[in-house]
């Protein structure tokens, strides 16, 4: 799952942004998605509210 959640507080180098973009890795069962820990997917502070498309050869592309 591919978020954009903000107001992650800050520990050491990680969650610097105000605005973080990051992933949870998880399987969906019975309408209940157990989740891994949230990590960031990028660091800079201009990538955020990520959009995903599945292009004409099949690959997904995520816009930031």
């Amino acid at each position: 799952m591919l978020l954009s959640p903000q107001g992650i507080e800050p520990e050491g180098d990680r969650y610097q942004n105000q605005h973080q973009t990051g992933y949870f890795i998880g399987d969906y069962r019975n309408g209940v998605f157990e989740r891994g820990a949230f990590t960031e997917l990028d660091f800079g502070h201009d990538f955020y509210a990520v959009q995903i498309f599945l292009d004409g050869k099949g690959r997904r592309i995520a816009i930031g």
